[in-house]
């Protein structure tokens, strides 16, 4: 989601620095009379100040949840909308950011399975370091955990399901941001590790300015998985997504989102209208 950043800087106040007493025994260093001064400050010199930790609260609720084009609460269905709260908390210094995101499926006849089958509660934790290359290039890596706390052997392959990516990317901070990354999606657990791929994922994003405190923020991207251990999954390895969202800052801490989405991904039995998801989301941002 994105955000009205407010940043909270804390000034570095220096202790003002007196000149020693004046030691009798050596004259050399005794000013020669009595309204001697400390040496002015450089000219142009400016206090320091220390970098402050940017933190940002979201609290989004979505019809649907979707994935790399997969619906993830859907089952199969591409269209089915239970209803989903997607909470987030991240915080920014320097070139480090640290963050969490949940899923939580809000209802709908199919909760208790997606719980048991690692769909309808989800804890996301990451890492990511991004750093200036030269001009308008930037790289990013980082490091996500998925964890599904309710999930079931029987129907996930592991209790307490624990998935990692590591993942690298590439930014050209013109026209509309195009971006290139690579991701590795690993099962933790070993009944997980044959549903390991590699994402190749590439896309772009532009930021339209309607009024002063109201932003588009308008979002493609698509990828494929290469899947390492089982070569003969063709399902959900293709994939494209767009969005549109609204962004008003109402306030130097509070931004207000509505988004509109759409995706679609391959499916060898369906046809390409039912391969085909879009959802709605609405949320707020707090940032401090």
């Amino acid at each position: 989601m994105r955000r009205f950043i407010l940043v909270v800087t804390m000034a570095l106040l220096g202790s003002p620095l007196s000149a020693p007493p004046a030691d009798a025994t050596e004259p050399a260093t005794t000013p020669s009379t009595s309204d001697a001064k400390t040496a002015p400050a450089p000219a142009g010199a400016e206090t320091e100040e220390p970098e402050a930790w940017e933190t940002s609260l979201e609290m989004n609720f979505a019809t649907a949840y979707v994935w790399r084009g997969l619906n993830l609460l859907g089952q199969g269905n591409q269209r089915y909308s239970p209803g989903v709260f997607l909470p987030g908390l991240s915080t920014t210094k320097g070139i480090w950011t640290i963050g969490y995101s949940g899923l939580y499926q809000l209802g709908g006849k199919n909760l208790a399975s997606n719980m048991d089958a690692a769909a309808g509660a989800e804890t996301d934790l990451y890492v990511e370091v991004e750093k200036t290359l030269t001009g308008d290039f930037s790289w990013t890596a980082s490091f996500t955990t998925y964890f599904f706390p309710a999930s079931k052997k029987a129907a996930s392959g592991a209790d307490r399901s624990l998935y990692a990516e590591p993942s690298l990317g590439l930014t050209w901070g013109k026209y509309f941001s195009p971006f290139l990354k690579i991701h590795w999606f690993h099962g933790v657990q070993s009944a997980l590790a044959d549903y390991d791929y590699v994402y190749f994922n590439v896309g772009g994003s532009k930021d339209v300015e309607l009024a002063k405190k109201l932003t588009l923020k308008l979002a493609s991207e698509g990828g494929w998985k290469w899947f390492t251990s089982d070569d003969t999954v063709t399902d959900n390895a293709w994939d494209v997504q767009a969005t549109a969202a609204l962004e008003w800052a109402t306030s130097g801490e509070l931004t207000l989102t509505l988004q509109a989405g759409a995706a679609w991904s391959n499916f060898v039995d369906k046809s390409f209208a039912d391969e085909a998801t879009a959802w709605l989301l609405a949320g707020a941002c707090i940032t401090w």
